[in-house]
């Protein structure tokens, strides 16, 4: 394969020109299957700590009870994701999303939020459609940056001196 562009130059229109193909590129792919192994019917207890899994699509995917702790989840999509009762504690989800993301009970203490989305874009305000953290424990969490106000948090245990806005 001989390179036509530097990375950051691959959307120019002259690189891939119109039904040109990337063929046999399932280096690419092996990350997308790994995940999709962790999909809906996950048993328990999956270990990913330590890992570096940023910008991976984890949207919609059964993870309850998996350890992600002390992993570097940098920009992923857990977008209607069940992670009941993982474990996420002093992992990085930086940019990270969460919209619509069950985390009811989870260990999320020391964990980096910094400007993570958990917002609910649609605008409603009903249970099933906000991100649950009803129960989690988010001692220690760095919070800056992350708008918890539509959220599920009954129960959550907060950062030291941290409170949620006055609705």
């Amino acid at each position: 394969m001989k390179p036509v562009a530097a990375v950051s130059y691959v959307g120019r229109a002259d690189v891939l020109v119109g039904g040109n193909e990337i063929l046999h590129l399932d280096w690419n792919q092996r990350a997308k299957r790994d995940l999709e192994r962790f999909g809906p019917g996950t048993g328990p207890d999956v270990v990913f700590a330590g890992l570096d899994l940023s910008g991976a699509s984890m949207q919609g995917t059964v993870l309850a009870n998996c350890d992600f702790s002390g992993c570097i989840l940098k920009m992923v999509d857990f977008s209607e994701a069940n992670l009941k009762h993982a474990n996420l504690s002093a992992a990085d989800l930086s940019g990270s999303r969460l919209r619509k993301t069950n985390l009811s009970g989870a260990d999320l203490s020391n964990v980096l939020l910094g400007t993570t989305d958990i917002r609910d874009r649609s605008g409603a305000t009903t249970g099933e459609m906000r991100s649950d953290l009803s129960g989690a424990n988010l001692a220690g969490a760095r919070l800056r940056g992350t708008d918890l106000s539509q959220a599920i948090t009954e129960g959550a245990t907060l950062p030291f001196g941290w409170r949620l806005p006055e609705a």
